[in-house]
């Protein structure tokens, strides 16, 4: 509820606004537009919209202590919402109309499909359409039912959602390909570091039941054992997040969005760079050598 006070010198009404906590005042003036646009919501759905375009955006309504226009409609008609909702939109959209008086009185549900098609929208609202009895003449001068135009409007509206359905099951598709992508790399990589662990494990166990084993031996299957693991733990969450941040909604992407992404992603480039420069001759060397031996065993230093 609205708190509302009365200026004992002027006679008018402050009143807070529930929604922006502004204070407004009201004169006399207020109040008789509010009982005169209440008249007007009675006579038809021309006047019907504008009166409530009114009452909404001059926030008459706190006048009768209600907070919001939604309590000021259910409080005065006890009718449904959404029909006077509809009445507000059609008359947001055309009141400004060349002939916004002709243009109101067309069908509620003629227009709120006009109101969703944005070229006929705006071809009614510049007056390029206009409508003479039951009739809408287009801008060449073709005319055409109201019935018909509105079914070809209609029409229209249905293959454009159809058309975005199917761009939205495209990349959907294409998401889900990702994934199955992702999946596959991981699954893939979980598989040769895992047999790669089974290798250092028997290894060791090998050097172990030899006799007279190189401590140094010993310590260094020790520490492949924990580099391998390290990588198993690693690689499949790097990928994993990756495919998180790949999955990010384009909507919810503005500027500083955009700046973080783009700050991470340099990060992300110069650490894989430094690993590469670090480690990539290295990698290179072990596995032209591993290529050329016979056993696996080889590889691990003699002492």
């Amino acid at each position: 509820m609205a708190r509302k006070e009365k200026d004992i010198a002027t006679q008018n009404l402050i009143i807070t606004d529930p929604e922006t906590g502004k204070e407004l005042t009201f004169t006399a003036e207020h109040t008789a537009l509010l009982q005169f646009a209440r008249q007007q919501v009675k006579v038809g759905l021309a006047t019907m919209a504008m009166a409530l375009k009114t009452i909404r955006d001059q926030k008459l309504f706190l006048i009768e202590n209600c907070g919001s226009m939604h309590e000021w409609l259910l409080t005065n008609f006890q009718s449904s919402y959404t029909t006077f909702k509809n009445l507000m939109t059609v008359a947001d959209r055309f009141a400004d109309s060349s002939d916004a008086q002709q243009v109101l009185s067309q069908p509620i549900t003629h227009l709120l499909l006009y109101a969703r098609h944005e070229e006929t929208a705006q071809a009614i609202s510049d007056g390029s359409i206009q409508f003479q009895g039951g009739k809408v003449v287009l801008e060449d001068g073709t005319e055409i039912s109201a019935k018909d135009f509105a079914k070809q409007i209609r029409n229209e509206l249905k293959s454009e959602s159809g058309d975005e359905a199917k761009k939205l099951d495209h990349k959907l598709k294409q998401k889900t390909a990702q994934l199955s992508a992702k999946d596959s790399v991981i699954s893939t990589l979980q598989e040769d570091l895992e047999q790669a662990r089974q290798r250092a494990a028997d290894l060791e166990k090998a050097l172990i039941e030899t006799k007279d084993i190189d401590p140094a031996r010993l310590v260094y299957i020790t520490h492949k054992k924990d580099a391998i693991q390290l990588l198993t733990d690693v690689a499949p969450q790097v990928i994993g997040l990756m495919g998180q941040i790949d999955g990010m909604s384009a909507d919810a992407v503005d500027a500083e969005v955009a700046g973080h992404f783009a700050r991470s992603l340099s990060a992300i480039e110069a650490s894989l760079e430094n690993l590469k420069n670090r480690w990539g001759g290295i990698i290179w060397g072990h596995q032209t050598a591993r290529e050329t031996l016979a056993d696996e065993s080889d590889l691990v230093p003699q002492g």
